[in-house]
């Protein structure tokens, strides 16, 4: 008993420290027999305002470690000229999706039950409504709804592949953007509060800029309003996070010792937002960025072609002196790789990249604090 109280009792402490920046109090309590190798249930009793989900973890903190290299694998047949990927579990099955810049199609692979498997792989070609070689999607999971956002050319598309990510027959639609995007070369999605958006990096035009595409409530609207925010640099990755009750979009914009904050304040539709270039001294120029908050901290996970590097901004999102360190390449980076992700799995991290022009994969696992 006195095990299990003191699991829950850190559980509520891992909370309390996510939240303290933004003045939440979440209350939680336990109700029934709390025995070795039982579940237990814990009811959220909180009435704090503005939070409606909370996050916790037995073991937080991986992040903060360096990644071990777990697998490395070839997929010739739905790879070519590889840059964006995302990482994505369905039902039993993991999924990886990949775009392909050389092609009009993304590739899938679908490892099944294990990320260490090799699983099959498949080049999505002769979807209906693709349009143009891709440099970045992201899988999106709307109720039982999945889909795949992409962008590349000058336009941004959906793919709908209904109640599964293993459906052969998914439905591509391309956006009407009005010609407002420039080369878009990386996308993220955001909800909020049932609102949709997607965030597209434009690497064209100087200066570079980042665009919203609000959808509004309907994820199938076809023509989203949109708004552009100069950006300077080459705007090459953008990573969209809420932080309390304010959403800030991070790029990485193809220039040394600067990754660029964008202050959206409470709405991402907003018109007018601050924008600060973060000078971080002796940063590499980074192409790819993913924003990740584990343990009460927020990390910038960056990458420049043969190496993944890690921004620790600590607690306050808004520091605009983090330190930065070098996560190498696992002992296996060789070549040029363009995309990465980094996706939590109950309390697992784990990543995979790809590279660019040898059409394969790779896996790595932050290490389990627990173990």
């Amino acid at each position: 008993m006195k095990n299990i109280c003191f699991i829950v009792a850190l559980i509520l402490l891992n909370v309390l420290r996510i939240n303290a920046q933004c003045l939440v109090t979440p209350q939680f309590q336990m109700t029934g027999a709390a025995c070795p190798g039982l579940p237990i249930t814990i009811t959220n009793t909180s009435t704090s305002s503005g939070t409606s989900t909370y996050n916790w973890d037995f073991c937080a903190g991986d992040l903060k470690d360096t990644p071990n290299s777990s697998y490395s694998n070839q997929y010739a047949n739905a790879m070519l000229n590889s840059l964006g990927m995302d990482l994505a579990f369905d039902g039993t099955n993991y999924y990886v999706f990949v775009a392909n810049s050389s092609l009009t199609a993304p590739g899938r692979i679908q490892l099944f039950n294990s990320l260490s498997n090799l699983g099959t792989s498949d080049l999505m070609s002769g979807i209906p409504g693709l349009g143009f070689p891709i440099n970045d999607l992201k899988i999106v999971k709307i109720d039982t709804n999945w889909f795949v956002f992409a962008c590349g050319g000058n336009d941004v598309e959906r793919i709908d592949f209904g109640n599964s990510l293993a459906n052969p027959n998914p439905v591509a639609t391309v956006l009407n953007t009005g010609g407002g995007l420039n080369t878009p070369y990386s996308i993220d999605f955001a909800e909020d509060n049932g609102q949709y958006y997607l965030i597209v990096a434009n690497s064209g035009g100087s200066p570079s800029t980042v665009s919203v595409l609000d959808l509004g409530n309907n994820i199938f609207n076809t023509a989203p309003a949109i708004t552009t925010h100069n950006i300077n640099g080459t705007a090459k990755s953008v990573s969209a996070v809420k932080s309390c009750d304010r959403w800030y979009g991070f790029v990485a914009n193809n220039s040394a010792n600067i990754i660029t904050r964008i202050d959206f304040g409470n709405s991402l539709s907003n018109p007018g937002p601050q924008i600060t270039d973060d000078t971080i001294a002796g940063l590499p120029f980074v192409r790819e960025i993913e924003m990740k908050h584990d343990d009460g901290k927020w990390f910038a996970f960056v990458n420049r072609g043969v190496e993944l590097i890690r921004v620790d901004y600590g607690v306050d999102i808004t520091n605009n002196t983090p330190t930065w360190v070098s996560l190498g390449g696992f002992g296996t980076f060789t070549g040029d790789c363009r995309g990465f992700t980094i996706k939590k799995f109950g309390s697992s991290w784990i990543g995979v990249t790809n590279e660019f022009n040898n059409a394969t994969v790779k896996q790595f696992i932050f290490p389990d604090q627990c173990n």
